[in-house]
């Protein structure tokens, strides 16, 4: 079912823990308000890209977000956050095109070179992790 122009609710709710996939779904459609405001989100960074994006990890429930490693605190969990592949599109142009663009985010992270998170907000912090720490992009 799509929740916007070029994305559905199984892709932003999608995990490879295929027992926590349904109480996925229902958590984010418990949270309807704030999986709308991720999906059109997800659209403006599509745009910004002008490719299509696949979407790695998106809502995580809490029990799911542990099962993962994600942190305890992890915009995933508040229906804030994507990770995503650009498609046809290096990972590192993708980090640029965003962050040079007006998009406001709370954070825009290249991971271990692997794939893009990005999260809803206006704090604009860019960093790159590669595995072990955490680095600041200026």
């Amino acid at each position: 079912m799509k929740i916007a122009k070029n994305f559905t609710i199984a892709e932003l709710t999608g995990t490879s823990i295929t027992e926590m996939f349904a109480n996925n779904i229902l958590y984010a459609l418990d949270h309807f308000n704030e999986l709308n405001r991720l999906a059109q989100f997800c659209e403006k960074v599509r745009e910004i890209l002008g490719v299509p994006m696949k979407i790695t990890s998106g809502v995580r429930y809490e029990a799911l977000n542990k099962k993962v490693g994600g942190v305890a605190n992890s915009d995933h969990v508040k229906l804030l956050a994507v990770d995503f592949v650009p498609i046809k599109m290096t990972l590192k142009k993708a980090f640029d095109k965003i962050q040079n663009s007006s998009l406001d985010y709370k954070q825009l992270i290249l991971e271990k070179n692997s794939w893009i998170h990005i999260s809803i907000g206006d704090k604009r912090e860019k960093l790159v992790y590669d595995g072990k720490k955490y680095k600041k992009v200026l």
